[in-house]
């Protein structure tokens, strides 16, 4: 990829600040779980917890799913980390079509990384 990590940051602030001044939110905290439901229009579902797989880990959240989802027995911290990951999982194609990658060709550290930049972003934004 020929850009830098600080182009990057950038443009994912740049995103995230355009995103929450659409939405209307001026200043923190962001409630991630009403941003990516009522403005976004992520779908949000509840279910029950499920067991570990078998090395003791929960099953992925977004199995199966285009939106997110959470178990009734998750923190309010839990619900906000997961709800900014789905918002950065949604803006993942924005981001990489500024870059000029092409829509499923990012690598999956990459995802991972630009989910995790726009998850620390939406809940400790950086410009407002």
């Amino acid at each position: 990829m020929d850009f830098s990590h600080e182009e990057l940051i950038e443009t994912i602030e740049r995103v995230i600040a355009g995103m929450l001044d659409r939405a209307g939110i001026t200043a923190p905290p962001v409630d991630a779980r009403v941003l990516a439901e009522d403005h976004l229009g992520i779908p949000i579902e509840w279910v029950e917890p499920v067991d570990g797989d078998n090395r003791g880990r929960r099953q992925s959240r977004w199995a199966g799913s285009s939106g997110i989802t959470f178990t009734t027995d998750m923190s309010e911290q839990q619900q906000q980390r997961i709800a900014a990951e789905g918002i950065g999982r949604h803006l993942l194609p924005e981001i990489c079509r500024k870059f000029g990658i092409a829509r499923g060709s990012e690598s999956k550290p990459f995802a991972s990384h630009v989910r995790t930049l726009v998850a620390a972003r939406i809940l400790m934004p950086t410009r407002l």
